[in-house]
Parts: C-alpha cells; sequence; structure tokens
C-alpha cells in the first residue's frame, strides 16, 4: 500500500464542516456536524449514510450548539441548559435533560450560576465517557486566560482551572484529554484531578517558528486539513480520539504516537495517501474507507475501467464542468457503489449555493429526465426537528 494507492472519494454535504462525533450502527455511518458557514446559528445535522454503496439514507438539521453519541442514542446540547437524547434507531426524542446549574458542585466547593455562565461561553464540545455525556466549555477571555469548564452531567459536578490558549478536548481512557500547544492536560473522569503530559516528539527549536501546512503529492492543490480545528494553532484535530502535530499523530485512546518522515516543499508537507490514510485511522468506517470532513475516500490499488471512468467524471464534476461531462453517467443502477458515489457529489451541487445559474442549469437540464435521480435529491431534503 503506498504511491500506487487512488483515492476515490464522494461528498455528502455543501459545506466545510466540524465533526461532532460519528459512530458505525447497523452498517451506516451516523455523523454529527455543524457547518462551519452557519455555525453562529446553533444548528445540529445528521447525515446518515448506507456503507454498502455510500447512499445516503436521511438528513436531519436540529437546533442545537453540540452533539455527541452512545450505542444506543445520540444527545444534542440545545441550549446551554437543556440536553435532548434521540434515539440511533427511529431518531425519536427519548428524553430531555434540563441541567440545574444551580446543583452543580465545583472543585472550589461552590455551587454555580447559570446567569454567569450562559454570558461567558464562547465554545462548548459535548463528550461522552462510559456513557456519561459531559460538557466542555471555554469561557470567554479573562485578562490573559480561558476559564474552562467540564461539567458531569450525571454527578453534577465542575472542574475550573484557567488556560492561557483556548484547547481542544478529546476522548481518553475514562478521561478527557485537553490539548494545548505545548502540552496536554488529561483530566481524570473518575477522581476528579488533572494531570499534565509532555508531547513526545515535541520540537521546542521550532515552536511558533514555523507553520507548514499539508498536500498530497499527487495532488499540490489541496490545502488538507484547512478547516480544521487547530490548523493554525496546533494540534490540528483529527477526530475525538486522534490529533495532528507537525510530522506525528497521537491517539489519545491509545495513547500511540505515530512519527512519520515528511518532505517539507514550500512550506508544506507533502504526504503520500498512505500518510493521509495513516493520519486518519480514527475515521476509518471499513477496510478500505474512511471520513474526512464532508468527504468519504475509497481507496484502491488495482484498477480497472470503471475506475478511470469515475476518476475522470467525478474530476469534472467537482471542477463544475457540467458541459463536457458525460451523460451515459446518469444511465447507471442506483446499486452501484461508482454510480452512487457520483450521485452524492452531483445532488450537493445541485443542492449548494455556490453554482452560477448557467452550470445549475446546464447540471440540471442533463438529469431533467432522470426520475431515479430526481426522487433521490428530493428524499435527501432536510428533515427539520
Amino acid at each position: 500500500m503506498d504511491t500506487d494507492l487512488t483515492l476515490l472519494k464522494t461528498i455528502f454535504t455543501d459545506k466545510e464542516i466540524k465533526v461532532n462525533d460519528k459512530i458505525i450502527y447497523n452498517n451506516k455511518l451516523y455523523i454529527l456536524y455543524n457547518k462551519l458557514q452557519d455555525i453562529n446559528t446553533y444548528s445540529i445535522y445528521l447525515t446518515i449514510i448506507d456503507l454498502q454503496n455510500y447512499r445516503i439514507l436521511k438528513n436531519f438539521k436540529y437546533p442545537g450548539i453540540s452533539s455527541c453519541f452512545s450505542d444506543e442514542y445520540y444527545a444534542i446540547l440545545y441550549d446551554y441548559k437543556t440536553i435532548k437524547i434521540y434515539n440511533n434507531n427511529n431518531y425519536k426524542l427519548n428524553n430531555t435533560i434540563i441541567l440545574e446549574y444551580n446543583f452543580f458542585l465545583n472543585n472550589s466547593g461552590k455551587y454555580l450560576k447559570y446567569e454567569n455562565i450562559e454570558k461567558k461561553i464562547s465554545n462548548v464540545t459535548l463528550l461522552n465517557i462510559n456513557n456519561v455525556i459531559y460538557i466542555c466549555n471555554i469561557y470567554s477571555k479573562l485578562y490573559s486566560n480561558y476559564e474552562i469548564m467540564i461539567l458531569n452531567t450525571i454527578k453534577r459536578t465542575s472542574y475550573e482551572f484557567l488556560l492561557e490558549i483556548s484547547p481542544k478536548f478529546y476522548k481518553g481512557n475514562n478521561s478527557i484529554i485537553i490539548a494545548k500547544s505545548d502540552y496536554m492536560i488529561n483530566y481524570n473522569v473518575d477522581n476528579n484531578t488533572t494531570h499534565d503530559e509532555y508531547y513526545k516528539y515535541f520540537n521546542l527549536n521550532i515552536y511558533g517558528i514555523k507553520h507548514y501546512g499539508y498536500r498530497l503529492k499527487n495532488d499540490l492543490s489541496e490545502n488538507l486539513f484547512l478547516y480544521h480545528e487547530g490548523y493554525y494553532t496546533k494540534p490540528i484535530k483529527i477526530s475525538n480520539t486522534e490529533f495532528l502535530y507537525d510530522n506525528f499523530t497521537y491517539n489519545t485512546l491509545t495513547k500511540e504516537y505515530k512519527l512519520m518522515n515528511l518532505e517539507i516543499q514550500d512550506n508544506f508537507y507533502l504526504l503520500d495517501i498512505k500518510d493521509y490514510i495513516n493520519i486518519n485511522f480514527s475515521n476509518m468506517i471499513n477496510n478500505y474507507s474512511f471520513v474526512d470532513m464532508n468527504t468519504i475516500y475509497v481507496y484502491k490499488l488495482s484498477f480497472d475501467n470503471n475506475d478511470f471512468e469515475f476518476i475522470k467524471n467525478n474530476k469534472m464534476i467537482m471542477d463544475n464542468d457540467f458541459q463536457n461531462i458525460d451523460l451515459n453517467i446518469f444511465n447507471g443502477d442506483l446499486k452501484d457503489v461508482y454510480y452512487q458515489m457520483l450521485l452524492n457529489n452531483i445532488i450537493i451541487k445541485l443542492s449548494s449555493k455556490i453554482l452560477s445559474d448557467d452550470s445549475y442549469n446546464n447540471l440540471f437540464s442533463k438529469i431533467l429526465d432522470k426520475k431515479d435521480i430526481i426522487e433521490y435529491i428530493f428524499t435527501n431534503k432536510l428533515i427539520l426537528d
């Protein structure tokens, strides 16, 4: 598995996203996310994808700030004092948790006041650790520091401390890992304590001096990880259990480091496809595909004519070059994986607002008499809560 690999991709939403959480459930990918374009409007999206053919099955939109999964439910922080619990099987509201902050005791022995919390929160992450929902709050800057608050919604406890920078939160073993640019803080959820952990491969000589982006060697046009949390401040959040820091990754569950020998060119680390797959190990959804932001990547080693046809037509779709697209692609079978992947990309393009009128009309005219495609477009309309 190396330079002969090729990535085939299909998108499931039209905007760059912030992934809250994801699970594989009944051979389907469930993914909860915010759209970066409307992150200030407090909306949570849930997309469900069939992993047999990557068909988008359902799209939901909920009012909410952050979200997470357990094995049987998904939780949405509706507002700063309400969590709504939905069933993974039928998507129905199962329970509503009201957060009575006046009963939350912090590590200083004081009870919280909701009025003080609501005014200062600037960022929220919902995490499920051992089937307990934790709310990780970052407060507005206090002098030269950020106030961090981690709430246990079952025990109704709060752990609070100050940091000089705004961190990212990750799931650990019975812990929440708070990743900073120079070290990690391990918060033990069982005994309500913290200890510091320093990066094994952290290079003090280059810290804060140079910033490198990431590109694939065979596609220098794309700036990888650009919309991920921590792209400019380090580390870069790959998932709730993995981050990327310069030329190494760290898994917060297994505590495993992976060091990469990466070439640098024009202020970019150059990745081969194997590197990119390894970085996204925690985002794997089966033995030959992974999800990164709003894109599912399928990787292959050997090729046939169908592969080349997919690559050719998919490039035209992603480049909005609909005038020259091969009309034969619209005569596919919805059970065919390649056709379904292309169809996803087409309908996301049609539903987005990035196409010019000419491009939109050009594309829509080619599928107007394709009943299966029109039905697929309408079945993928957002279901609003």
